[in-house]
């Protein structure tokens, strides 16, 4: 990505819900969340399937509320992909 600086994911990780201090990733940046702008590494980084956008897994769910939704019997068009 030019111009914008990676440094390290900024991705707070808890063991489970009751933990009331987490860590925070550490590792190599590869992306910013389109939304929050969180530095986010490969295994944070979460990918829109009808967009192709990347988010932070907390992102992701708002996002797909955007997308619209198809009529009962109708198919949304897919996005090509490239090999």
């Amino acid at each position: 990505m030019r111009g914008i600086t990676m440094k390290t994911c900024g991705i707070l990780q808890v063991q489970n819900a009751g933990d009331e201090w987490g860590e925070i990733c550490g590792r190599m940046a590869v992306a910013k969340c389109a939304d929050c702008g969180a530095r986010i590494c490969s295994e944070h980084t979460e990918t829109c399937d009808k967009c192709g956008v990347r988010f932070c897994g907390s992102c992701l769910g708002f996002h797909l509320d955007d997308h619209p939704k198809p009529a009962h019997g109708e198919e949304l068009p897919r996005a090509r992909r490239s090999a």
